[in-house]
């Protein structure tokens, strides 16, 4: 059937690695894959042509790209950083990368993600959206779900939580859009419960959440203990 593309990498002992942790997958073995890949991996050194070998096998056999993340995902920590994105990379469009370089995100918190099944491009995509105001509909439509977030919270944000205040409804809109947009004096999340971008004002307790349909969740005062005390459901990014 062909080693589909593990012949770039130029190590003979990587290659043999690579060759077993391929067919350890195909034969379904994930325990015998997750250790090939340990020795093929941590050998290559090359990012480049892993992610190269990698993204090969993948587009030959896209039923087992599971498989793939899962193996992946148990040797990543054992590689050097710029090959533990480029095999990510391989796998989620160059998205690792981009996090990396565009915004600042560390390969350790990539792995994390990677670790947790997290799609990297809608991570991107979080981070990369411009949030104008619009209200996520929720359950209930926008209208019904922005009236019910500014009753829920108006108050404790200095505002009459009252949805017939138009004017105080749009304060709270523009409260959150300027803090989800914000770049300086912010800590950003992913948030594993709901695949939502957080942004948090710690100074303020201030808390918004965004889609990445670019729609805005949520905003409310929350307690920093709430995030620091759930790393794994709060995963900074910035």
């Amino acid at each position: 059937m062909g080693w589909i593309g593990f012949s770039l990498v130029p190590v003979a002992g990587a290659v043999a690695d690579a060759r077993d942790a391929v067919q350890a997958l195909i034969n379904g073995d994930e325990l015998g894959a997750a250790l090939n890949a340990v020795g093929a991996l941590s050998g290559i050194g090359d990012g480049v042509k892993t992610g190269a070998a990698i993204s090969l096998f993948v587009s030959k056999y896209p039923t087992k790209i599971f498989e793939v993340c899962k193996v992946l995902s148990k040797v990543l920590d054992d590689l050097p950083p710029y090959t533990a994105l480029k095999v990510m990379d391989s796998l989620c469009d160059d998205a690792a990368s981009a996090l990396h370089t565009a915004h600042s995100v560390s390969v350790d918190t990539l792995i994390k993600l990677f670790d947790k099944d997290v799609d990297l491009n809608k991570v991107k995509t979080l981070l990369e959206k411009v949030y104008t105001g619009v209200w996520s509909p929720g359950n209930i439509g926008s209208a019904a779900n922005l009236d019910y977030h500014f009753a829920k919270h108006g108050q404790k944000l200095s505002l009459s939580g009252n949805p017939s205040d138009l004017v105080g409804k749009q304060q709270y809109v523009d409260m959150a859009v300027a803090l989800i947009n914000e770049q300086v004096g912010v800590e950003k999340y992913y948030d594993t419960l709901h695949g939502t971008l957080g942004v948090y004002e710690r100074s303020t307790g201030k808390f918004v959440a965004g889609n990445k349909d670019g729609q805005i969740a949520t905003l409310f005062i929350r307690a920093a203990k709430e995030i620091d005390n759930n790393p794994n459901r709060f995963i900074r990014l910035i």
